[in-house]
């Protein structure tokens, strides 16, 4: 896992494995914006993605999630 995770980009990537639940934790410990077990592409294009580390951008562009980057969240008390 870390010779797999020693990257400065973090885009996407895919865990394969024949024990599923153990594919899902490896995939849980990368550091990668978008990952799928056992499948080279299974990603809902309507979910927030990006990438970790030095690569992509997109998270600030789809769905409610991706408005939050545009906010400034403050309290105001009265």
């Amino acid at each position: 896992m870390r010779i797999a995770d020693d990257s400065p980009f973090g885009l996407s990537g895919a865990v394969f494995g024949q024990d599923k639940p153990e594919a899902i934790q490896v995939a849980r410990w990368l550091r990668s914006g978008s990952l799928t077990v056992n499948s080279a592409i299974d990603f809902d294009f309507e979910a927030p993605y990006g990438g970790f580390k030095m690569s992509g951008t997109g998270r600030e562009l789809v769905g409610a999630q991706g408005i939050l980057s545009f906010t400034e969240p403050r309290s105001i008390g009265v």
